[in-house]
């Protein structure tokens, strides 16, 4: 690893800042569109008219993936025109991770491409190479925590006492009710 420049760093991020152009003809800006990435409100209905917009003004070339955190992508993949080319990239909590989650028809070949990309910018690809609710971390975050609350309402012991069993058994930092 080389040693963190910070003037070049700063450098960079003008570089970017003036090279960003605002274009509200759809179809203008992404006239040469390798990627689009769609993040919108958690909107059913708004992310279909989205990408009814979208597609007919899409070049072949372009993948699409949503960055929709709740929504599954096979909910959006036939809007898109290109549902071979359509996928999910989930920016998560942490900003220096990411989901990557193919739907049923996700060309294999946009997947790997996808998670070669989220490599190249420096993120931590975390493949889902099959649509489910919660991604990988929210998939095992939402029973564990039940799990706790399970012992507390059953009676079985108190939430103090449930998260120092975790902490103590596991060396994690924080049990379910700390969480």
């Amino acid at each position: 690893d080389e040693p963190f420049d910070k003037q070049a760093a700063l450098d960079a991020v003008e570089r970017a800042y003036n090279s960003l152009k605002l274009e509200l003809d759809l179809a203008v800006a992404v006239a040469d569109a390798d990627l689009v990435i769609e993040s919108m409100a958690e909107d059913t209905q708004a992310k279909i008219e989205f990408y009814q917009k979208l597609a007919p003004v899409l070049p072949a070339k372009t993948v699409v993936v949503t960055n929709s955190s709740t929504l599954l992508p096979s909910t959006f993949a036939k809007y898109t025109g290109r549902p071979e080319k359509y996928l999910s990239l989930h920016f998560a909590n942490s900003i220096w991770k990411n989901n990557i989650m193919a739907q049923a028809q996700t060309d294999k070949r946009y997947f790997d491409e996808l998670v070669e990309f989220a490599t190249e910018i420096r993120m931590l690809a975390l493949p889902v190479n099959k649509e489910k609710n919660g991604y990988l971390l929210n998939s095992m975050l939402v029973p564990w925590l039940l799990s706790g609350l399970d012992l507390y309402v059953s009676g079985v012991s108190d939430p103090k006492g449930i998260d120092l069993a975790w902490t103590r058994g596991t060396g994690a930092p924080k049990g379910p009710f700390r969480v």
